[in-house]
C-alpha cells in the first residue's frame, strides 16, 4: 500500500488558528481557540443509483453531509470575528460566513487550511457563572458547513 509509507502530515502541527469572513478587520485570525473538532465529511449514498451495468458496476457516493464545527476557548476580548458574526446572526442579517481552519507547523507558518463556505452558527454555550469555581470561563460555538471547497484536494 502506497499510503502506508507515507510520512504523517500533521505530527509536526502545533496549532490551529481560525479565519472568519467579513471579519471585524481585514486579513484577521479570531482570537485564541483552545480545541476545533469537526468539519469532516460523510458520503450518503444513493441507493439504485449506479453506473455501469456489468461486473464493475459502481454506486454513487451520493450526497455529502459535513459535520458541524465545534469551536472551544475561554472568554477573550480579541475574538472580535466571532462577536460580530454573532451580532449579524441575532440581528437577522448576513449570517453566513466563510471560516478557515490554519494549522500550523513548528515554525508558526500555516502547513494545511481547510476552507468551509456558506457556514452559520446552530449554537453557543458559556461555562456556568459559578463564583466558588475557579474554572475559566469559556465558550462552545457550534457551527453548520454548508460545503468546502478544498476538502478532499
Amino acid at each position: 500500500m502506497a499510503f502506508a509509507e507515507r510520512q504523517d502530515q500533521y505530527s509536526k502541527a502545533t496549532g490551529f488558528q481560525i479565519q472568519i469572513t467579513g471579519a471585524a478587520s481585514e486579513g484577521s485570525t479570531d482570537g485564541s481557540w483552545k480545541a476545533v473538532r469537526g468539519g469532516g465529511v460523510r458520503f450518503v449514498e444513493n441507493p439504485g443509483t449506479t453506473t455501469g451495468g456489468d461486473k464493475f458496476m459502481q454506486h454513487s457516493l451520493g450526497q455529502k453531509e459535513w459535520e458541524d464545527i465545534t469551536l472551544i476557548g475561554p472568554v477573550t476580548a480579541s475574538r472580535q470575528d466571532m462577536l460580530k458574526w454573532y451580532k449579524n446572526t441575532v440581528a437577522g442579517e448576513d449570517h453566513r460566513r466563510n471560516l478557515s481552519i490554519m494549522i500550523l507547523g513548528p515554525d508558526g507558518a500555516v502547513t494545511h487550511q481547510y476552507n468551509y463556505v456558506d457556514c452559520f452558527l446552530t449554537g453557543y454555550t458559556l461555562t456556568p457563572l459559578d463564583a466558588e469555581s475557579e474554572q475559566e470561563c469559556e465558550e462552545t460555538i457550534t457551527i453548520c458547513v454548508g460545503h468546502s471547497d478544498n476538502y478532499l484536494t
